[in-house]
């Protein structure tokens, strides 16, 4: 994937201790990116292709792991490179998956702390809770599910974080309503 670094070699030193050597980024950490303030879409956008990228290497069974603000690199151009991607983990657990989802939902959560929460668009951080896990909320199942949601957000679409169970409970009451409807109007042509 573009966005992820792969490795060129790897091994253990004479001392026995282990090394990767990876192509060079010229980046910063995210976090150092994020402290020149880019424009909300600007940072969504970057992070969807963080989430696109993490998808990317779960659907090849392999989970980052320990995935960190310090763990990627954005160059000039505002790409996003992931570093030390499956170093760690290679089984493509569902424990690893959800723990790669959450922590991209903790960097989406830190990129909302300079906005002021009466500000904040409400489906922002229903899709941090959503990522989260927080609140009973369903996490989301993939990288790739927080990445369209974040797509639809920024489109104005409706997105998938926030719908309560609440909704859903209403949907099957309001079918079984036409339901027991259309066989009350059926019964009673039957009858007459």
């Amino acid at each position: 994937h573009p966005h992820i670094v792969g490795v060129l070699d790897c091994g253990r030193t004479a001392a026995g201790e282990p090394f990767v050597v990876t192509p060079v980024v010229d980046g910063v950490t995210l976090d150092a990116w994020l402290e020149e303030r880019p424009k909300l879409p600007d940072q969504l956008r970057l992070l969807m292709r963080l989430c696109d990228a993490v998808n990317a290497g779960h659907l090849r069974g392999v989970a980052h792991g320990s995935l960190s603000p310090a763990s990627i690199l954005v160059d000039r151009r505002g790409e996003p490179h992931l570093l030390n991607f499956g170093l760690r983990t290679s089984l493509g657990a569902h424990l690893h998956i959800r723990d790669d989802v959450q922590a991209l939902g903790r960097m989406l959560e830190s990129m909302l702390q300079h906005i002021p929460p009466a500000q904040r668009d409400a489906r922002l951080d229903a899709i941090v809770r959503k990522a989260l896990h927080e609140h009973k909320e369903p996490g989301y199942h993939t990288a790739g599910e927080l990445s369209r949601d974040m797509a639809d957000f920024l489109s104005g679409r409706p997105t998938h974080a926030g719908r309560s169970g609440a909704g859903a409970a209403w949907l099957i009451a309001a079918g079984a309503a036409v339901l027991l409807a259309a066989a009350a109007a059926l019964a009673w042509m039957l009858c007459h």
